[in-house]
């Protein structure tokens, strides 16, 4: 459901939308751990939820859960894990070869209330600690760091130390919004030039990207465009 508005010359135009969104499947990690040390040796502790809404067979989550018989119509027609958002947007035409635009594209969340397989990541008792001779540890730089040695593997060992305990709450997470700003020059009738800014909010995962746009028009039939971008971790 959207809504617009312009001047009389155009020049001008503004417009926003609002959206239902209807989740399937999510996974958001609000787990935190730590080494510590007693003198003798190193261990891990760990606490926090994953917080995680996804079909499940015999205990265990994976696509087989989803996509098995009727449970993919299931999965796929699920709406009882409702949101709303909105988008909106502006475009300005400060003259007839300069444009400027900017919006922002899914402002808004999901509320989680089906398919609730969380799990709570503490640590047992004394966490995991880490076996002798499985490690080396130097402070060169000031800093306590340790690497892994040889090829023993933490795997099966570290799954053993978790509580894993099951936790059926609902709960509510913001979509990445999504910004962009761009300027479109026209700088012949063959050849326009756009730049782009993206810029993505996810909680402690910010990151922008920035590319270079160009479209030329070699006839009537023909077009090329062509495109440099990077992207990069921002801690704005």
């Amino acid at each position: 459901l959207g809504y617009s508005i312009h001047t009389s010359d155009n020049r001008f135009t503004a417009g926003i939308r609002a959206k239902l969104y209807f989740g399937k499947a999510a996974f958001f990690s609000g787990i935190s751990g730590a080494i510590s040390s007693d003198g003798s040796g190193y261990s891990l502790n760990t606490w926090g939820k994953a917080y995680i809404s996804a079909p499940e067979t015999n205990g265990s989550i994976n696509s087989i859960s989803a996509f098995s018989g009727s449970g993919t119509v299931e999965y796929l027609l699920n709406s009882g894990n409702p949101g709303k958002g909105i988008d909106f947007g502006i475009n300005y035409r400060i003259s007839p070869k300069l444009t400027f635009s900017m919006s922002v594209i899914d402002l808004g969340k999901i509320n989680w209330k089906t398919n609730l397989n969380s799990r709570s990541f503490n640590s047992k008792v004394g966490g995991f600690t880490f076996p002798n001779g499985s490690y080396t540890s130097s402070n060169n730089t000031g800093v306590k760091t340790i690497i892994k040695t040889g090829k023993i593997s933490y795997i099966d060992s570290v799954s053993n130390v978790f509580d894993l305990k099951r936790d059926s709450a609902s709960f509510s997470r913001p979509l990445p919004v999504h910004i962009y700003s761009s300027l479109k020059y026209q700088l012949n009738p063959s050849i326009k030039i756009c730049l782009i800014e993206h810029y993505v909010i996810l909680k402690n995962m910010n990151y922008n990207s920035f590319a270079v746009l160009a479209n030329v028009v070699l006839n009537k039939k023909v077009s090329m465009s062509t495109r440099h971008s990077c992207i990069g971790y921002s801690r704005l």
